[in-house]
């Protein structure tokens, strides 16, 4: 009997032992959580804070962006193609290479000039042959008209008494002479007239056959293209191309789900490679209508202009071009790079803004923050929300102020949790007490705990 009664009392006094240990575990919890300055509030998302390790931030004001990304490639915004006007030549030099600065009007490809020189004086001599033969036959035109006034007036010169039938037989004859010199002089005025515009043409364009193989810049710029070499012979077609370097645009293309976004004159931030962490400013110039390229071709003719090539690193059929002007200029900056372009669809300036996960909704539906005082007291202030962008949302309220220290949950272990001291609140988070003598302590539904695992020194569990 007293063996079973001590027996007894060394169950009670596990028992007991294991109380105080439960109570002191449940008091080390709720002091470890509210040193945390986990805030647990009135329904919503006020009960998911109490269940998290929570950090803070100082809440400051900053700019917010809403944006579309897009990724393009630099290209000069102004690009001309030249090519001769002549059907054939042989190419005699070529005075730039690619990479060479030209000036407007500077000579840039002579073709070779001996045949067409020949034609020239050859269209020369033909004009004044053609001259000369025209003067011989104005002259003869003249001269008979004046035969014909000449007999004419004979005719005429007695009067009209004693009028005969011959006599007005004779001045109607002459004045049928007249009117046919007349008629062919104006023939011949014709003729000449139609013969010496041929012959003029015929030097005008000899001329400017010579003067085409005399190729100049039609504007300033780097060379980026040379189609030819001495001794080719030209059939048509693009000798140079000619851009300007200092005028760049982005040639990108905007999926199908955002294009209905993207307007004309929308600003844009560029950054590249080659400029690191340098922002360049850029606003769109075009926005196709279509998917695919929206220029047409330029063609080979002389002196073509175009907007630049239209690829683009992520271009696909689906796409929607667009081009984005760059207002903003690095020297850095060359023809080819890729360009990573955000479009700005929206900002606002110099508000406050916090991550989302700091915006929470108390029972009532509105939005709040739980910020922290200096002295560690916790409380919630209302806010609106305004803008979102990725990560953060601009938020207002009369009781905001910079450096407000604004609590942010996460989801990481606490300090306690993290933790392997023996004895601590471990046991609690199911790890054990005492060196792992007691597996940890589980609360029932009626309230009651329960040791699992094992009791200390190795007693029996219950």
């Amino acid at each position: 009997m007293r063996e079973g009664h001590k027996g007894r009392g060394k169950k009670g006094w596990i028992a007991a032992a294991a109380v105080v240990c439960v109570a002191a575990v449940v008091v080390l919890t709720a002091v470890v959580l509210h040193g945390k300055g986990v805030f647990a509030g009135e329904g919503g998302d006020e009960e998911n804070v109490g269940q998290t390790k929570a950090n803070t931030i100082s809440l400051t004001k900053m700019n917010l962006t809403n944006s579309i990304s897009a990724t393009g490639t630099l290209e000069s915004a102004k690009t001309k193609t030249v090519s001769a006007d002549l059907n054939q030549g042989k190419v005699k030099s070529v005075k730039v290479s690619v990479g060479d600065k030209v000036k407007k009007g500077q000579t840039i490809v002579l073709f070779d000039t001996d045949e067409l020189q020949d034609e020239q004086t050859e269209a020369e001599q033909t004009l004044a042959d053609t001259k000369e033969q025209n003067s011989r036959q104005l002259t003869s035109a003249k001269r008979k008209l004046a035969e014909a006034k000449k007999e004419y007036k004979k005719a005429t010169a007695g009067g009209k008494t004693g009028e005969s039938s011959g006599q007005t037989s004779v001045e109607s004859s002459g004045q049928s002479s007249v009117e046919t010199a007349e008629d062919e002089l104006a023939a011949v005025r014709a003729s000449n007239s139609k013969s010496l515009r041929e012959a003029q043409k015929a030097v005008d364009e000899a001329k400017e056959a010579l003067a085409a193989c005399t190729v100049k810049a039609p504007m300033g710029g780097t060379v980026t293209a040379v189609g030819v070499a001495e001794g080719d012979s030209y059939n048509g077609g693009d000798l140079v191309e000619i851009s300007d370097l200092t005028d760049l645009q982005v040639s990108t293309t905007v999926s199908e789900y955002d294009i209905s976004n993207v307007k004309k004159g929308q600003k844009v931030v560029i950054l590249t490679d080659a400029t690191g962490d340098t922002e360049i400013a850029g606003k769109i110039s075009y926005v196709a209508m279509t998917t695919g390229s929206g220029l047409l071709s330029s063609g080979s003719g002389g002196g073509s202009e175009s907007a630049g090539a239209s690829g683009s690193a992520d271009s696909s059929s689906a796409g929607y071009e667009v081009r984005i002007r760059l207002t903003g200029q690095e020297k850095e900056l060359r023809a080819g790079m890729t360009a990573k372009c955000s479009i700005i669809l929206k900002e606002v300036r110099d508000v406050y803004a916090v991550p989302y996960d700091a915006v929470h909704t108390n029972r009532d539906g509105d939005s709040v923050l739980y910020v922290e005082d200096e002295s560690g007291g916790q409380s919630q202030v209302a806010v609106t929300k305004g803008m979102e962008s990725d990560y953060y949302v601009e938020v207002s309220g009369d009781e905001l102020r910079e450096n407000l220290q604004v609590i942010i949950p996460t989801d990481e272990p606490s300090e306690a949790e993290e933790s392997e001291d023996e004895g601590g609140l471990n046991g609690f988070m199911g790890r054990g007490m005492n060196g792992g003598d007691m597996a940890g302590y589980h609360g029932n539904k009626e309230g009651r705990g329960n040791f699992g695992g094992g009791a200390p020194n190795g007693a029996p569990g219950m």
